[in-house]
């Protein structure tokens, strides 16, 4: 039986759609994923949980707790892959700041006369009224 040259993102990506919205550990995704890719390549791989880490700092799955993870259809960015060079190609990631907490945060540094803190949260406040980010 010819073995298909398969990369290991793809298989976890591909473990992680068939139980979309279910919150999974990594010590129960590592063995399958493990077995699945050996099955396909007839290579053993190590550590798929370091490719589920990396999927989850693309934005593709959601880590919902140390050692557990998520992938949910509606909340997700997309793979990157290692063979990507332009930087362009990259997707872009969102961070969502909640203004309110750093405002509290900036009151807080300010009563606690933190002027580091109260430099950096200042920071981020200015930058957020300098490109127009409303967070509800």
């Amino acid at each position: 039986m010819k073995k298909i040259e398969v990369r290991m993102e793809d298989v976890v990506a591909e473990y992680f759609k068939a139980r979309e919205n279910k919150i999974i550990p990594v010590s129960v995704a590592e063995g399958v994923i493990r077995e699945i890719y050996k099955e396909i390549t007839g290579v053993e791989r190590r550590d798929p949980a370091r490719v589920i880490r990396y999927l989850a700092g693309t934005g593709f799955i959601q880590r919902v707790k140390k050692g557990y993870y998520l992938y949910d259809p509606e909340n997700t960015t997309g793979i990157t892959h290692h063979t990507t060079t332009s930087q362009s190609q990259q997707p872009k990631k969102t961070y969502l700041l909640n203004r309110l907490v750093i405002e509290d945060c900036l009151e807080k540094a300010k009563a606690h006369n933190d002027t580091n803190a109260e430099k950096c949260f200042r920071k981020m406040m200015d930058t957020m009224n300098k490109h127009g980010i409303e967070i509800y």
